[in-house]
């Protein structure tokens, strides 16, 4: 026979009944996504999976058009009117993170990370972690289309939302084990190198301890012959570069000119040089070099959801990290920091995700950049979307390549060789 749940019929009756649950996956904590369109206010709730005072344990988050608010059957307990409500016509991610073991909520849009987060609060009485946070309790997660604590009523007036409005709820929905508790570092060093005082400080994410995706695509480029300039040659392949860059007859040259368009923005360019096959588990090829040259970069854009690592071989980069779905090209980022020769930095679906990449520097930048889905993604998006500068507009950008390595290696030695000759003859 299959177990039913309770309800205390005084508040959950009739139109406030949820019209969709589910459990937390893990007993006691964890992250709720809702991937949806929104033009109503709605009502989350966090409580007691079964039992008869399942209204008195709850942890309400209710979203309305200019703010949202924690709630308690007693009454709104912290709320902010600025602007952090749902965002009509438009899909949005909202996050609620529920961490028991610090008995803090946290309520945020498009990525989780410490920008985003909108809305917090931690419960500082222990009493209040036997009925909201008890570890031995079943917790699940209910969605509301009015407010289900009536008549204790949050700050935010309820509105009734039609089911209609829910874009494929189930499919849209997405649960993470683990709450929300604050940023992982952008940077990357091997869990080999790791020490007491670095850990303490927080200032990487160890090899280790990168989504398995990562770990794979860093074995295979964080070894010393992970260069440029890797073999002995007379000849340098970042010299070569840097003069088929420069030099107008160059092949660089000529292919940089040909995709000063291809963004919306004469330096929004840089050139991808791929290596390897695709074997079908990554947006395009998994490898690509990235020649940008100076003072040019990308545009805003995201990764197709995929995992990545990039790890920088010559020069460096600004890179800025931008929230889900950014749509404004003068938006601000949530964070930046620049990266030097031999730094790498990694990508996840929640992790610096959306970025904006720029060579600030009097000198060309190398990156080798390395993608691949994760084991858990249903949807291998095979596009990067970007924000387009010119129409103001997202497109979809099918990661492509200029020139296979082997080739372009070839071509630009083979000028950097006859330049370098034509100055001999003429000493």
């Amino acid at each position: 026979m299959s177990r039913q749940h309770t309800y205390d019929k005084a508040t959950w009756s009739g139109r406030t009944m949820p019209i969709w649950e589910k459990s937390f996956p893990v007993l006691g904590k964890g992250m709720l996504l809702f991937n949806i369109k929104r033009d109503k206010p709605f009502y989350i709730a966090v409580c007691n999976k079964e039992g008869d005072g399942i209204a008195e344990t709850t942890i309400m988050l209710a979203v309305g058009k200019n703010g949202a608010s924690f709630c308690t059957q007693q009454g709104s307990i912290v709320s902010s009117m600025n602007n952090i409500g749902y965002e009509p016509s438009k899909i949005v991610t909202y996050w609620y993170s529920y961490d028991s073991d610090n008995m803090t909520v946290k309520y945020g849009k498009g990525y989780c990370m410490e920008e985003t987060t909108l809305l917090k609060y931690t419960f500082t009485d222990e009493s209040d972690r036997a009925k909201y946070f008890d570890p031995a309790k079943r917790r699940v997660v209910k969605l509301f289309n009015s407010n289900p604590l009536e008549p204790h009523r949050s700050s935010l007036r309820s509105t009734k939302i039609e089911r209609s409005t829910l874009v494929d709820v189930e499919k849209e929905i997405m649960f993470s084990p683990y709450p929300f508790m604050c940023n992982r570092p952008p940077f990357v060093r091997d869990s080999s190198l790791s020490n007491l005082f670095d850990i303490d400080l927080g200032k990487y994410t160890y090899s280790s301890s990168l989504p398995e995706a990562c770990q794979d695509l860093y074995e295979n480029v964080k070894g010393i012959n992970m260069s440029l300039d890797y073999g002995e040659k007379e000849y340098k392949l970042t010299d070569a570069i840097r003069h088929s860059i420069e030099d107008e007859n160059g092949l660089l040259h000529k292919t940089l000119e040909k995709k000063k368009d291809e963004f919306g923005s004469d330096d929004q360019i840089y050139l991808r040089i791929t290596l390897g096959k695709n074997f079908g588990n990554s947006p395009g090829t998994p490898y690509v070099l990235e020649i940008w040259p100076k003072k040019c970069g990308s545009p805003i854009h995201n990764h197709g959801n995929s995992c990545a690592v990039i790890r920088v071989l010559h020069g460096g980069l600004t890179i800025s990290i931008y929230n889900k779905n950014t749509t404004d090209k003068s938006a601000k980022p949530l964070k930046e920091f620049d990266v030097v020769k031999d730094d790498v930095t990694w990508i996840a679906p929640n992790w610096y995700q959306t970025h904006k990449l720029w060579n600030k520097t009097d000198d060309f930048c190398a990156t080798i950049q390395c993608y691949q889905y994760g084991d858990k993604d249903d949807i291998h998006w095979p596009f990067f979307d970007y924000l387009d500068s010119k129409s103001h507009t997202v497109d979809v950008f099918a990661p492509n390549s200029d020139f296979p390595f082997t080739e372009m290696y070839n071509i630009v030695m083979k000028e950097y060789e006859e330049a370098m000759a034509g100055k001999k003859t003429n000493m």
